[in-house]
């Protein structure tokens, strides 16, 4: 779990496999986060009041998110690689309804 107000941008580097619980909670400075389509997990709450993060692009190889992924991510736009949520996907990954873009053809 980082505790680093002063992140503001993050490279998950290729390999990564999962980005676990709660693991940018509080980073209240982030506003940008690469995810390499290494993950096929993000778990609980790991972008937990990350206030400052305005967009997030999910690859496709993400197969399964866990509740409160986005919680108090008030200015997030999510963009999903994937045409429709993954049935991996908790329902509740998404409680503040941020706004989703399925589909997001970011090549």
């Amino acid at each position: 779990m980082l505790y680093g107000k002063s992140l503001e941008s993050i490279v998950i580097p290729y390999g990564v496999t999962s980005i676990e619980n709660m693991t940018f909670f509080n980073c209240t400075n982030l506003t940008s986060v690469t995810i390499p389509n290494s993950v096929t997990t993000i778990k609980n709450m790991p972008f937990n009041n990350c206030t400052s993060l305005t967009s997030i692009i999910i690859p496709d190889s993400v197969t399964s998110i866990g509740d409160d992924a986005f919680i108090y991510c008030n200015n997030l736009t999510i963009c999903c690689v994937a045409e429709s949520m993954p049935s991996g996907w908790s329902t509740k990954w998404n409680p503040d309804n941020r706004p989703v873009v399925w589909g997001y053809n970011c090549k």
